[in-house]
């Protein structure tokens, strides 16, 4: 349903496309979140896989209105493909179920567009946990702080310097970001960035996307954003990370050792799509098994 005051809600020319699976009563956060923006895009679609999907989010009042999109498949890689298929913008926002967005989001994300949407960018959002934190403020806490973490790194990378949000020469993600740039002191935003995650902005018209068919099939697409956004980078494009673009995120668990063992052959696709080496890969694989196996073995001696 629609409120009696849409009409005097202002809009961007901007679709909004998230996917969800099973997760109604999340979903409905996000949707309540976005409904206190101070700017709307002026298309929201949702694509999940069955009416249950949508269950919670048809009994509330929203000031936009909200495109249903029913996917057979339960991939986000499809879903969102969908999405942006039956989108009627140019820019597109893609997000994931499970944030909830600063009542600024839409705003700030359209600021990097406003004047001109044919940019070679794609920006990003930063994430924000539970604890205030930025998603991947465990990976840099434990950079700054254990030497042999930083050599580990770096023995992977070809013993080059470590740039902020890179992708190793072994085919891993490095999330590393400014000391300073969740709190705004010396960052508002980082750029030429090699990938970027999650909540993203860019013109679908002018973006390159890697086929489909070119992944394994998975329920759970382990590192989709990172082909797509690294995919855009080494055609050009600048990627951005705003500070100022904020969503939330509960605090999820630190990976484990299945977790692990599942994204490696994805891990070796990134490898062979983008020409990394196959030995770092080799050795990466081996020496992140033991760190999980290890963190898992230290866990259940603690107990």
């Amino acid at each position: 349903m629609v409120s009696k005051s849409f009409k005097q809600i202002k809009t961007v020319p901007i679709s909004l496309i998230c996917t969800t699976y099973k997760r109604p009563g999340i979903l409905s956060k996000l949707v309540v979140s976005l409904n206190k923006n101070t700017l709307l895009p002026n298309e929201v679609i949702i694509v999940g896989t069955s009416e249950n999907d949508f269950k919670i989010i048809n009994k509330n009042k929203y000031k936009f209105k909200i495109k249903k999109l029913i996917s057979k498949d339960k991939n986000q890689i499809l879903q969102r493909n969908l999405g942006i298929k039956f989108s009627k913008n140019a820019l597109i926002i893609q997000c994931d179920d499970d944030i909830r967005f600063d009542k600024n989001f839409i705003r700030n994300f359209y600021k990097h567009f406003k004047f001109n949407q044919n940019q070679k960018k794609i920006v990003g959002a930063l994430i924000i946990n539970s604890e205030n934190k930025n998603q991947s403020y465990r990976w840099n806490r434990t950079y700054k702080e254990y030497l042999l973490f930083r050599l580990i790194i770096l023995l992977l990378n070809n013993f080059k310097k470590i740039k902020f949000m890179s992708l190793l020469a072994s085919g891993r993600i490095a999330p590393l970001l400014p000391d300073k740039f969740i709190n705004k002191k010396k960052y508002l935003f980082i750029e030429n960035l090699e990938w970027l995650s999650s909540t993203l902005c860019y013109n679908k018209n002018i973006v390159k996307r890697k086929k489909f068919k070119d992944f394994k099939y998975n329920k759970k697409s382990y590192f989709e954003d990172v082909f797509f956004t690294h995919l855009n980078f080494k055609n050009g494009f600048n990627l951005i990370l705003d500070s100022r673009i904020v969503a939330k995120h509960d605090t999820i668990e630190p990976t484990d050792l299945i977790t692990h063992l599942k994204s490696i052959p994805v891990q070796l696709e990134l490898v062979n799509f983008f020409k990394k080496s196959k030995l770092l890969f080799f050795l990466d694989s081996i020496i992140f098994s033991l760190i999980y196996l290890l963190k898992s073995l230290f866990f259940i001696f603690k107990k």
